[in-house]
């Protein structure tokens, strides 16, 4: 009797039981395995182990290029002790270090060519205390730099520089953020910084410095009240302040890394501007990383773990500071604030958006370590935020087709659109009435209300942005609140 023979002689027939393949068998005889490509070939989309292994060797990877970028794109080196140590996951300590583009666009240089040696490496005085030694160098930006306020219109004021001051004991940096280079502002920024450390039981004793600004007589008069003193490194002898000079390299560098990576990934949003909070962000980090690796042993049977301590605030405020990574977010990442209607748990409409989206700048010198500062996108005001959802991976940048940042022509650091309206208070969400309330006020047409700096400490409050404290109850009634 003839077999049916179509269904087994059909290139697409594969048996689907022990049975259908001994009836095959019978009929047209064993068939050899073909690992070449077969019509009894396994199933395209089931995975071996060894396709199982690269994939979580790149989510590890993923995962390590995360915490890098958080971490202000700290070296790889640095990261695989943390790892070991167990503030970041273990499991990382042996991840090859991914590319990261961040890092090429804004660490490239020169490859070199020869080396000095470690015999040529002269040693500096060590400082057997905090505030023993301060070593301290301006920087000037060539890009003038977004002044933050929190209420009202944004100030057309702008940071054109800063100072910087390292302490020699304890590698604590500080940043002092400046509008105008002269000796008043320089010393303004050195009694803001004896502030800050006095603050930590911590009194300063000697400046070094270069010449220029530090040697006016306002500087010198400063130093005198003090009961300090001060060195001077050589005219056009840099290499005699390295300490300082090294710290502005290490601080910009990084900062600009960051300021570029986020540009790249949210260009709408992110500009040059932003550079002094990208200074602020990148020194809260390097005071917070821990900088002494100390490797487990053995104590009789018990295996030590290794650890990793020491920070330059711990060091420098006599305590011993463990930091929160977690509290730590990427450089001009998008934020989504709760509105401030349910922070305040006040009535909401149930249909228009529960949060708005915003730029994450650094820590609020005011307040506790996971309270950040957020750059409203459309009024343009800084505020600190504790309700907030943080996107780490810019994975929400390229889904949010609507979005449109409005900040820029606020502070007045690019051309407005043409549809573009001071009243404006909010475009991500469904239109609805404006705020008549601040309309029909005559006086908010041409306000030029001036608040307090968000990035200052209450140490570094000038007489100008004191009067922020004296008509705060007048602002209040003059400008929409964030």
């Amino acid at each position: 009797k003839p077999q049916d023979t179509t269904k087994a002689n059909s290139p697409s027939a594969i048996p689907f039981s022990d049975g259908e393949l001994q009836e095959e068998e019978k009929v047209n005889g064993p068939k050899e395995v073909d690992f070449r490509g077969s019509q009894y070939q396994t199933n395209p989309y089931s995975k071996t182990s060894t396709d199982l292994a690269i994939e979580a060797l790149h989510r590890k990877k993923a995962r390590l290029a995360t915490i890098h970028e958080t971490l202000g794109h700290v070296s790889f080196t640095r990261l695989k002790l943390l790892a070991r140590c167990g503030l970041i996951p273990r499991d990382l300590a042996n991840v090859e270090p991914p590319v990261c583009p961040g890092c090429a666009y804004g660490k490239a240089h020169r490859r070199p060519w020869a080396y000095k040696g470690i015999k040529n490496r002269k040693p500096i005085w060590q400082a057997a205390s905090p505030g023993k030694v301060v070593s301290v160098d301006q920087l000037i930006s060539p890009t003038d730099g977004f002044v933050p306020v929190h209420r009202g219109n944004p100030t057309t004021k702008r940071y054109v520089g800063a100072t910087v001051f390292v302490d020699h004991y304890s590698d604590f940096t500080y940043i002092h953020l400046m509008t105008k280079m002269d000796a008043d502002q320089t010393v303004e920024a050195k009694l803001a910084f004896e502030r800050q450390a006095k603050s930590y039981g911590v009194s300063i004793k000697h400046y070094h410095a270069d010449n220029g600004l530090f040697d006016t007589k306002a500087f010198k008069r400063s130093i005198e009240m003090a009961n300090q003193t001060l060195t001077f490194c050589g005219v056009n002898a840099h290499h005699q302040n390295g300490k300082a000079k090294n710290r502005i390299k290490d601080v910009t560098t990084n900062a600009r890394t960051s300021l570029l990576h986020a540009a790249h990934r949210w260009p709408k949003a992110i500009s040059p501007a932003l550079w002094p909070a990208a200074l602020k962000h990148y020194t809260n980090l390097r005071n917070s990383l821990p900088t002494e690796f100390k490797k487990g042993g053995k104590q009789g049977r018990r295996k030590l773990p290794d650890q990793y301590k020491n920070s330059p605030l711990s060091k420098f405020s006599g305590t011993e500071i463990q930091p929160n990574l977690d509290h730590f977010h990427p450089f001009g990442s998008p934020v989504y604030v709760l509105e401030n209607a349910l922070q305040q748990q006040h009535s909401h409409n149930k249909w228009r958006d529960r949060s708005r989206v915003g730029i994450y700048l650094c820590h609020s010198p005011q307040h506790a370590s996971n309270v950040s500062l957020i750059l409203n996108t459309q009024t343009g005001n800084v505020s600190p935020q504790f309700h907030c959802i943080f996107d780490d991976a810019f994975e929400t940048c390229a889904r949010d087709a609507k979005f449109q940042s409005l900040w820029q022509a606020k502070a007045r650091l690019q051309k407005a659109p043409s549809s573009f309206k001071l009243t404006d208070q909010r475009i991500d969400h469904v239109a609805t009435k404006p705020y008549e309330r601040f309309l029909s006020n005559p006086a908010m047409e041409n306000t030029n209300t001036e608040f307090g700096n968000s990035f200052q400490t209450p140490f570094e409050a000038t007489n100008e942005s004191s009067d922020f404290m004296s008509n705060e109850h007048v602002a209040d009634q003059q400008a929409p609140t964030e």
